[in-house]
């Protein structure tokens, strides 16, 4: 929109009189700037083995515009162009297309108006033959040739059976079964890399039923793009199960490769790899690979821990221990196993699956056990439906140090604050009342930050709640809103560019308080102590200040008030105020009464009807009081009327009441 200015200058001279209008900046707000539009699409690409394949995309909006070409909805390195026009195409082309390279493609454009996601089209290597499969286990469709292979399948129509393991570690329900037989020993591989969705894969033995197999082997992400690829040692003349599923029920076009390395040398085998461990700062942890050692012919086992990618140097042991976890111990960790058979002279080497260590504090001093950021959302959403492997975090204060190394986009995911990134980790915080909150990432790189509501199954039913992308070097973005009690937040960190590196998030829920529990009105017999009580919930610390009568107690600063040897000079209204970093709210008033007796009135009564007492009290003017001890007696008790001094008269009456003998009464000030 462009903005006009204008100056008027009023001059005087003599009896001349001059007005003088300068047009001193025209059109400040510059151009007005164009919407991001994806004009032409990417379509589908099918073609045969060695051939090439082109992806193509038009957008149009202020330049200039950023192409990024992605698979499986994770960014393809080097595939980032700057057009300079309005109107720009990008093209992504593969020269010689193999079936690894099948697969869903897509693209991002962003310009200074956000960023937009184009459709994601598969690309087919239509000579690859097609297995279809069997949905059901005891239906599982044979491979072949079986010294290696690759075939084209899909699990769109697939389901789950019952008793069926999750595949790869991960949840999924639409698994494709299929069945090998080794030729040969050796070292056995299959992979799914071509698929184009996020693929899960196991690999047994047995089955008959199915609840009798056992794992021999499985992957969820180590073939690149959210494919899958797993190696074990293949028996010969055994016959394997294998199943291909997707991600949380992920579905689509699927390529299963395989091949077997005759040979005398075996892997070494993790029985159980090192765990996802959030520890409290400061204190000691383990990471574990329990190795199989008890093989006959192995001359050694050796074992090279790394953090990040990198070697730890000394760190050569089947365990890796920190006495006291700090920030920089923090990271993605996973363990080398190279093993050497007697006699032979090619040691073979595996890698462990990622291990997260990460650390936390709630609450200044509390700890998370159960509080861990995930690479994908669904890993971090989901509570309980799945594996349960993350739980929100808690208390009205925190913090979680983790690191991002290895992190990717998903397929749907959203551009965070309209930035493409290409490494986001998912925190999820469930507030314990409403307030503000503040979430702050501060990162070793360039960073995003987003938070969204939803209904955690996918990222179609997220909502955005607030977002921070100042592309601060700094690495720090903060997000500031008021956030509902019950409500869970997914908190995602992403690298601006694709970066990665540690991140220490934090929140503050800064929640006023609230009472749950007025200080009640009593009355006080005269010398006793009486003890005023509020309860009250909000961000701690909360400070109490008692008042009577517009007067401040000093000394007293905590959710309870007591009043020593009471007397008439300290009769009235006590309050209390409390307040904390988020606001202050006052309590109702508690009226304390002296009472001269606590048996006000004494009485007998013989007859049915209506009878009238009176007791004498000390009390305020103009009070109503409440007759104490009628619990028992069927009837309505009324105080009929009030003080008229100090030192005053109460009625009450009894209607219709069976008679009782010497009961004892008390009045209380309402």
């Amino acid at each position: 929109m462009r903005a006009h200015f204008f100056f008027v200058v009023f001059c005087r001279r003599f009896s001349c009189t001059r007005w003088l209008v300068l047009l001193v900046m025209f059109g400040l707000g510059g151009p007005a700037r164009a919407a991001l539009n994806i004009i032409t699409q990417p379509v589908p690409v099918n073609v045969s083995s060695n051939s090439s394949a082109t992806f193509s995309a038009t957008a149009s909006g202020t330049p200039p515009l950023n192409f990024r070409w992605r698979l499986n909805g994770v960014d393809i390195p080097g595939t980032t162009t700057t057009r300079t026009n309005s109107v720009a195409t990008d093209t992504f082309s593969i020269q010689s297309v193999q079936p690894t390279n099948a697969g869903s493609y897509s693209v991002v454009v962003w310009s200074a108006e956000g960023a937009l996601n184009s459709a994601a089209v598969p690309l087919l290597v239509t000579n690859v033959p097609v297995n279809a499969g069997s949905d059901d286990f005891n239906g599982r469709q044979g491979l072949s040739p079986l010294g290696g292979g690759v075939i084209r399948s899909s699990n769109t129509n697939a389901t789950r059976e019952v008793g069926e393991p999750n595949h790869g570690g991960k949840p999924g329900n639409r698994s494709v079964w299929f069945k090998w037989t080794a030729p040969a020993s050796g070292i056995a591989t299959f992979s799914t890399r071509g698929s184009g969705f996020d693929t899960t894969l196991g690999v047994y033995t047995n089955g008959q039923p199915l609840t009798s197999l056992i794992r021999v082997a499985g992957d969820d992400d180590t073939g690149g793009f959210l494919n899958s690829t797993t190696s074990f040692n293949a028996v010969d003349g055994k016959e394997y199960s294998i199943a291909v599923d997707g991600f949380y029920g992920a579905r689509g076009n699927f390529t299963l490769a395989w091949t077997l390395e005759p040979t005398t040398d075996k892997l070494p085998e993790i029985l159980v790899p090192p765990q996802d461990q959030t520890v409290e700062l400061n204190n000691s942890v383990t990471l574990n690979a329990q190795v199989d050692t008890n093989r006959s012919g192995i001359e050694y086992i050796r074992y090279q821990w790394q953090k990040n990618g990198s070697d730890l140097i000394g760190q050569t042991n089947g365990t890796l221990t920190f006495s006291a976890v700090n920030s920089n111990q923090v990271g993605n960790y996973t363990v080398k196993v190279t093993q050497k058979l007697l006699g032979s002279n090619n040691p073979r080497t595996i890698t462990s699956p990622i291990a997260q260590l990460q650390a936390n504090l709630r609450d200044g001093t509390a700890f998370d056990p159960g509080a861990i950021a995930q690479i994908k959302f669904r890993d971090e959403s989901d509570t309980g439906g799945g594996l349960g492997v993350a739980a929100p975090a808690a208390g009205y204060s925190g913090s979680q140090l983790f690191s991002t190394y290895g992190a990717v986009k998903e397929p749907g995911e959203p551009n965070h604050c309209s930035d493409p990134g290409g490494a986001s980790y998912w925190y999820s915080y469930l507030p314990p009342m409403n307030g503000t909150l503040t979430v702050d990432a501060t990162a070793s790189f360039n960073n995003i930050l987003a938070v969204y509501t939803g209904n955690a199954t996918n990222f179609l039913s997220l909502t955005s709640v607030a977002c921070s992308n100042t592309n601060s070097s700094a690495g720090k973005e903060t997000a500031v809103f008021a956030a509902t009690a019950g409500t869970v937040y997914y908190i995602v960190t992403d690298g601006v560019s694709g970066a990665s590196g540690s991140v220490n998030l934090t929140y503050t829920l800064a929640a006023p308080p609230v009472i749950t529990s007025d200080p009640a009105s009593r009355t006080v017999v005269a010398g006793s102590n009486a003890t005023l009580t509020v309860a009250a919930t909000g961000s701690t610390p909360l400070a109490y200040q008692w008042r009577t009568n517009g007067i401040n107690f000093t000394g007293q600063r905590t959710n309870s008030l007591t009043v020593s040897n009471f007397t008439a000079a300290k009769e009235g209204g006590y309050v209390v105020v409390i307040t904390n970093v988020a606001g202050a709210v006052t309590s109702a008033t508690a009226q304390l009464y002296l009472i001269a007796s606590n048996n006000a009135s004494r009485f007998t009564n013989s007859a049915y009807g209506t009878n009238r007492f009176t007791a004498t009290l000390l009390g305020n003017l103009n009070t109503n009081y409440v007759i104490l001890g009628a619990t028992n007696v069927a009837g309505t008790w009324t105080a009929i009327s009030t003080n008229s001094s100090a030192v005053g008269i109460i009625s009450f009456s009894e209607t219709n009441s069976p008679g009782y003998t010497n009961r004892f009464y008390r009045a209380r000030a309402l």
